[in-house]
């Protein structure tokens, strides 16, 4: 779905009425809603699509009993297929959790994977677009030689996963019949905005999953308390480069609401003060949305190690200003999101040249071949050259606004 040609003020009207109207249900926001134009609607539509979230938006309709003839085109079908998407995609999972079971390698479902069946009643509400599982480093070849196996295509290979392709591509991304990746994850480490900065959860995961039934089979399942610090973690990394997601919050909301106080000491404690501002951007976003869910102390002693730059941004922080919905450019060397998030002048400097120079395996997204081939230091001129273009460009423009954006 192509973005609509409209407003920035209107990807930003919309992104926080549906954040408000899936965290708070139909009565805040009945009277926004009601005054929507067309406009509103279209981009409403693609707010939803790309954050993922079009299954719930369409429940939320149901439930507000908003005629079906002010739906946008195609929203309900597009939902449908999502959710046969997911249920297909558990599907598979299943499969090869027997089928690598067999071979003596064990999983643990991430992120959508482990959240779907559990958090979400029916589980095809949430929108699965790929496939997230952690596998021990030692078991990777065998893994990989039982996929290869088994109709699934390589495509990548990072420093944290391997990334197999199974179907071919459709027209229609949320269609169950187009390409299922599978993100094999060896290690769980989170990158700040491309700052230098990192978490490695790899062992926490670990030694916190435990096996259990799921759905059909049994395989190892991430304790909560540790699940929902690798969910805010991947989601606070995401708002840094303004990727935050409508679903993002969604998730995080569903596992906190099932935390108890003891549960939540738990978690306080898996989070050491310098990682503090790697959590709390996420959860302070989610409580915006979602009222009293999470507890005024943990939120308060997060935010206590925080940086007043940081802390001054997270209080200001909106769904809209930190996902794609944020219209402005993201152009730059992410030297305001170093400063941002660093803690000492070391840090700020490490970020600045792993944004100039990022890992080999962090550009095999954006030049594929030419990062996994003996000529890959040229991905860092052409990295570069492009980004001075870019900046070039903005500064040219007469009124324009110079923003930062970090590979």
């Amino acid at each position: 779905m192509d973005r609509p040609d409209l407003p920035a003020e209107i990807f930003a009207a919309v992104t926080e009425t549906l954040a408000l109207w899936l965290a708070r249900g139909w009565t805040p926001v009945a009277a926004d809603v009601s005054a929507w134009s067309a406009a509103h609607w279209r981009a409403a539509q693609w707010v939803a699509y790309w954050q993922a979230a079009t299954p719930l938006w369409v429940e939320l309709l149901h439930e507000a009993n908003i005629p079906a003839s002010q739906y946008p085109a195609g929203i309900v079908e597009v939902a449908a297929l999502s959710r046969a998407r997911t249920e297909s995609m558990l599907s598979e999972l299943q499969a090869l959790i027997a089928g690598l079971r067999a071979e003596g390698v064990e999983l643990a479902p991430l992120k959508g994977a482990r959240v779907a069946p559990f958090y979400y009643q029916p589980m095809t509400l949430r929108a699965l677009g790929d496939i997230d599982v952690l596998v021990r480093p030692a078991d990777l070849p065998r893994a990989s030689a039982w996929l290869e196996a088994h109709a699934y295509t390589f495509y990548s290979r990072s420093s944290e996963d391997i990334v197999y392709l199974h179907g071919t591509r459709t027209s229609e991304a949320w269609h169950p019949d187009n390409v299922r990746p599978l993100e094999l994850h060896f290690r769980v480490r989170e990158e700040f905005g491309g700052a230098g900065l990192t978490w490695d959860m790899s062992d926490a995961l670990w030694q916190s999953a435990t096996k259990q039934p799921y759905l059909q089979t049994e395989t190892h399942l991430i304790a909560p308390v540790m699940l929902l610090c690798h969910l805010c973690a991947h989601t606070s990394s995401d708002m840094f480069i303004r990727r935050g997601k409508l679903q993002q919050l969604a998730d995080i909301a569903h596992v906190a609401g099932t935390l108890t106080p003891d549960d939540w000491q738990r978690c306080m404690s898996q989070i050491p003060a310098a990682r503090a501002r790697f959590v709390f951007p996420a959860l302070a976003l989610t409580a915006r949305y979602y009222l009293d869910l999470i507890p005024a102390d943990v939120l308060s002693a997060l935010r206590e190690p925080l940086t007043p730059r940081l802390r001054a941004w997270c209080d200001g922080a909106t769904l809209a200003a930190v996902s794609e919905s944020n219209l402005e450019s993201r152009d730059g060397i992410g030297l305001p999101l170093a400063r941002l998030l660093a803690t000492s002048h070391s840090e700020t400097g490490h970020a600045v040249l792993r944004s100039l120079l990022p890992p080999r395996w962090n550009l095999v997204k954006r030049y594929p071949r030419l990062a996994a081939s003996p000529f890959y230091p040229i991905c860092y001129l052409l990295l570069n050259v492009d980004r001075g273009r870019q900046i070039t460009r903005r500064l040219l423009r007469p009124g324009a606004a110079y923003n930062i954006r970090h590979e």
